[in-house]
């Protein structure tokens, strides 16, 4: 994560959001009021159709009863001009009876619809309650009209009559209240109407409004869509750029696992142009056995969101065009536009980098053959040490692991201002290289060549200090025993000198008594040599020269061996000359068989 990153302000929403908005609300209101306007004129029209078919059908039913109401009347006057009395009952108690099943028909229909129209009908039930009255007198008409008794049967009817008018005069209450209601309702319907008329004007007026501000506003919302689209493209050519500068590979796919894009980073890590690619499944890239197994792998993904590789990133083979395999670290995101998901491979290739480890651990393998290596914090507690160090130190990893590095001093040593200086400028970042002599299990004295490397991180802070040492205590020891051995051979050597000096007095004085005693030999010995040369010129005999010069020889020999005494002692004192000097073979040979 770049750290240098700064924290941005949420990007402000745009005023053309909020006047769409505006104007989505105000269509929809103005499609609400609509409806709800159009709902309540078609509302008030059924209702008007409703109450005025109600009204119409009462006052038809009304008027029926009205007119069966005179039925029932009629036999009783006509049976005076037809003196038929059983003709005439048998009419009143036909339309009697057509009478009670009408009026009961429109009880009960109004009562269950009293409610909705608001008509009172209570007058109606009082002619429920006086028509066995009526029937009373009309039967009590023709019974006294049988009889003969025409002055009751004129009473009864004169009662009769009576009663139709006042049925009449129910009826008619009855149907003038239905005729005010029916005016009061179409009053209201017609108001109603009248402000449903200026409502539906009003939102007419606003929905003509609203049409010019939607066409003003798709106006000026598709230049923006034009800007927008101006600045996606470009966006777009940005990306593109941006992707194709990143040294990393990146490739889109799309949820059936075909490739979408390949950037110029990819093209020269695989080998491929885009157009060989683009198209194509992704497990064109894989070497086996994941060409085989990508698509199960995408499936089963998109089917249970189960993630093994995106959002995490891992290290996977891949094939180039070539179908040479090679390693890379693959990261793998997500990202959907609707239903339809993209996924992004990071691609970067790892051969140099494995290569490179792969030297490093080779490296490591070999010096941790031949050196000992000690990791420690920069507290000096102990992380970890190869085999190298605990063979040399005595100790397991165990018995170390977790303590400080002071266990391999003692306690002078750590008191020494010079052990303080060598921590201190190593938690400082110097190298320190030497040979050091430290302790081991048991008090072991231990000698290495180390150098202690400090290791930092990205920050440039201390984490931690790698020691490699070389075990130099047997060489330690050999030089220890080898300096005794030089201090003894010194002491040997002040008393050979000693010994020399005392010799070289005796060779002295043993030169000079050579010198001497040649001086004091040779002086006789010239005599001898001059007075048998004497002898040897006189006049001797065969046998006398021979003695003679037999002497002669002898004292000659003698003289050279006291000079070659004399020559021994130069040698000693190195003032001896080589001199080269003639001499006849044959002679020396004589002289030698001679003696």
């Amino acid at each position: 994560m770049n750290q240098g990153a700064k924290n941005t302000k949420p990007s402000r929403i745009p005023r053309w959001y909020y006047s769409s908005f505006v104007i989505v609300a105000l269509s929809f209101s103005a499609i609400c009021a609509s409806l709800y306007t159009n709902n309540d004129t078609l509302t008030t029209y059924k209702q008007s159709i409703y109450t005025t078919k109600e009204v119409n059908d009462f006052q038809n039913e009304l008027l029926e009863l009205t007119l069966l109401v005179n039925k029932m009347d009629a036999p009783g006057n006509d049976i005076f001009n037809s003196h038929d009395a059983d003709k005439e009952e048998k009419l009143f108690l036909k339309y009697r009876e057509l009478f009670i099943t009408k009026l009961k028909k429109i009880l009960d229909e109004r009562k269950s619809k009293e409610k909705s129209l608001n008509i009172s009908i209570n007058n109606l039930y009082l002619l429920e309650e006086k028509i066995h009255l009526f029937s009373s007198h009309a039967l009590s008409i023709f019974s006294f009209y049988r009889t003969g008794n025409i002055p009751q049967a004129a009473s009864h009817m004169a009662a009769m009559d009576k009663l139709n008018a006042e049925f009449a005069d129910a009826i008619s209450k009855e149907i003038d209240k239905i005729t005010d209601l029916f005016h009061k309702n179409m009053h209201i319907e017609l108001t109603k109407a009248s402000r449903l008329e200026h409502t539906m004007f009003i939102i007419g007026l606003l929905t003509f409004l609203l049409i010019i501000l939607i066409t003003f506003h798709e106006y000026r919302l598709s230049q923006r869509i034009r800007q927008n689209m101006e600045l996606h493209k470009q966006h777009e050519i940005k990306l593109e750029a941006l992707v194709n500068t990143v040294i990393d590979g990146i490739i889109t796919i799309n949820k059936q696992g075909i490739i979408e894009s390949f950037n110029l980073s990819a093209q020269r890590i695989f080998g491929y142009e885009p157009q060989e690619v683009i198209g194509q499944n992704i497990n064109m890239l894989m070497p086996e056995p994941y060409h085989s197994e990508h698509d199960g792998y995408l499936k089963h993904y998109i089917e249970t969101k189960e993630r093994k590789i995106i959002g995490i990133g891992r290290e996977v083979k891949a094939k180039r065009k070539d179908g040479a395999i090679f390693p890379i670290e693959l990261g793998v995101s997500q990202f959907s536009i609707g239903n339809n998901p993209t996924f992004v491979g990071s691609i970067h290739d790892i051969t140099e980098k494995k290569q490179l480890m792969l030297d490093l651990s080779n490296q490591m393998d070999a010096l941790n053959k031949v050196q000992s290596v000690l990791e420690l914090k920069p507290d000096g507690t102990i992380i970890t040490a190869n085999e190298n160090f605990l063979k040399m130190t005595g100790y397991t990893l165990n018995e170390i692991k977790g303590l400080n590095y002071t266990i391999f001093t003692n306690t002078e040593q750590k008191k020494t201002q010079e052990y303080i200086d060598f921590w201190k400028n190593l938690t400082q970042g110097q190298h320190q290289a030497s040979e050091f002599q430290r302790i081991g299990k048991n008090n072991k004295e231990i000698w290495f060549q180390g150098h202690y490397s400090p290791i930092f991180n990205e920050d440039g802070e201390l984490i931690k200090i790698i020691k490699f040492s070389s075990d130099i205590t047997q060489r330690k020891l050999m030089e220890q025993k080898l300096s005794q051995f030089l201090k003894e051979m010194e002491e040997k050597n002040q008393d050979l000198e000693i010994a020399h000096e005392q010799a070289k007095i005796a060779n002295n004085m043993k030169s000079e008594f050579l010198a001497t005693m040649s001086h004091e030999i040779r002086t006789p010995m010239n005599g001898i040599i001059g007075m048998t040369e004497l002898l040897m010129d006189s006049d001797l005999n065969t046998s006398q020269q021979a003695y003679a010069h037999t002497v002669m020889n002898s004292a000659e020999s003698l003289l050279a061996i006291i000079n070659d005494i004399l020559d021994f002692s130069k040698i000693e004192s190195g003032k001896m000359d080589i001199e080269a000097i003639p001499f006849d073979l044959q002679t020396i040979m004589d002289d030698t068989v001679e003696l």
